[in-house]
């Protein structure tokens, strides 16, 4: 897959790099920021190694970034954007209307997060806050990270010590998923996912699978 350079337009505008894995969603969003005027769509990317070509080529004012380009790629392309392009405005937009998430894209140097299903103006408004400085983050999800932490007690939740794929497993604990499920979803063994399970007690301090699946249902609960 060939990254896709645009033509320089609206000098005034700030500079977007647009990257998503899938091209209907991509070409969308190229397509709603080409029709405001603060808004210069300067490439499209379709992975990471097409996303860091355009970001040297280009030097974008802001990176609009999909979450989802599989594994830890956003989250490490994130880290490497912010130490290579100190100025460079991160706003990570996704399916996963998650505080987990959202909380590692933060950390990792994002300047915003907003999930897909915002309407258009939200996204637009969410990056001129990451334009001028600022963060957004989406509602349903900022709400969530704030019950996450009354909650929690503590200035970090023990979740965030949870790896990516282990807080799949937790959040699926949450949902009311037996451990069979989860290892069908996910396609591994049932030996794996106790695995993952054993890992998360661990880490959460916990002492069996009942105060596991209490702490996942407890956590998961909608507000």
């Amino acid at each position: 897959m060939s990254a896709e350079k645009i033509p320089r337009r609206k000098a005034e505008a700030a500079s977007v790099l647009v990257v998503d894995d899938h091209p209907i969603v991509r070409h969308g969003l190229a397509q709603m920021l080409r029709r405001s005027r603060e808004f210069r769509v300067c490439g499209l990317a379709g992975d990471a190694e097409e996303c860091w070509r355009l970001l040297e080529a280009e030097r974008p004012r802001l990176l609009l970034l999909d979450l989802s380009l599989g594994g830890n790629l956003a989250i490490d392309l994130i880290r490497r954007s912010r130490r290579a392009f100190p100025e460079l405005g991160i706003l990570v937009i996704s399916m996963q209307n998650e505080a987990f998430f959202a909380q590692q894209a933060m950390d990792a140097g994002a300047g915003g997060y907003i999930v897909k299903e915002e309407a258009t103006a939200r996204i637009l408004h969410a990056l001129r806050r990451v334009r001028d400085g600022k963060t957004y983050i989406s509602f349903p999800v900022m709400k969530k990270m704030l019950y996450q932490y009354a909650e929690s007690g503590a200035d970090q939740d023990p979740v965030r010590r949870l790896s990516a794929r282990e807080f799949q497993v937790f959040r699926m604990m949450g949902e009311g998923r037996s451990t069979r499920e989860i290892a069908r979803e996910l396609a591994v063994g049932v030996k794996t996912v106790e695995t993952y399970c054993a890992r998360m007690k661990q880490k959460l301090d916990l002492q069996s699978a009942k105060e596991l699946l209490k702490h996942a249902l407890r956590w998961h609960a909608p507000l």
